[in-house]
């Protein structure tokens, strides 16, 4: 009696079937990474939510972390909200 042309090997978890075993742990090892990347990020979303970067007063070079619509640094003036990196030093050191 012959096998059909399509019949293949089963893999699986036999004696001698090694591959299955990598593969669980290849995607356990991805799923794990997975998991730390996105927890990392969610943390950066959430801690940046707090403070919008802008300029206070007629200085529109230097760029203040403002929450609440004031400067963390007590810097004193209107305040625009802008998209830029924050350059003020003191604001930088006030965590």
């Amino acid at each position: 009696m012959s096998r059909p042309l399509d019949w293949q090997r089963p893999k699986g978890n036999g004696p001698r079937h090694a591959l299955a075993d990598k593969d669980d742990a290849g995607a356990r090892k991805q799923s794990a990474e997975r998991a730390r990347l996105l927890a990392k990020m969610r943390r950066k979303i959430q801690g940046a939510s707090d403070w919008v970067p802008g300029t206070v007063g007629d200085d529109v070079m230097t760029v203040h972390k403002v929450r609440d619509g004031t400067p963390l640094c007590g810097a004193v003036g209107e305040v625009d909200e802008w998209q830029r990196r924050v350059t003020c030093a003191d604001c930088l050191d006030v965590q």
